[in-house]
């Protein structure tokens, strides 16, 4: 049960370049559904629909796909989104403290006080003061 449950888990393998630009191809190309499509290159549907819809989303023409380089076809299809690190979530509240910090009695120490509250994994008091004069 165990050997069973390990291989259901097991990640997909991401497909080549070469194999997103023949599903594309196939797509505009042929009268292929996305089932079809799937499997005449033995990978599942959904990459499939996954590719085509990545496709469209970029606007770009098959023309434009063919000669564009590899590395650039990934880029367009597949783009790495770097999530928010916990400073860069932050910063979105900065304008707000500074208007903040104009009122009588408040402090970056207060300010750090109630972010704390609301985002107790956050940053420690001397980072929230560091990346707020970084921003100043």
């Amino acid at each position: 049960l165990k050997n069973r449950f390990q291989e259901m888990n097991v990640p997909q393998k991401r497909i080549t370049v070469k194999k997103s630009k023949e599903i594309i191809r196939l797509y505009i190309q042929s009268d292929l559904s996305r089932r079809q499509i799937a499997s005449a290159l033995q990978i599942s549907r959904p990459i499939v629909t996954k590719t085509i819809d990545k496709w469209k989303e970029s606007g770009k023409s098959w023309i434009e796909l063919t000669d564009m380089k590899d590395s650039d076809f990934h880029v367009l299809l597949y783009p790495k989104i770097k999530p928010l690190g916990k400073a860069d979530r932050l910063k979105e509240f900065f304008p707000q403290f500074a208007k903040e910090l104009k009122k009588t009695g408040v402090t970056l120490q207060l300010l750090w006080e109630e972010y704390r509250i609301d985002n107790p994994d956050g940053l420690k008091y001397t980072q929230f003061c560091y990346h707020f004069q970084q921003w100043k």
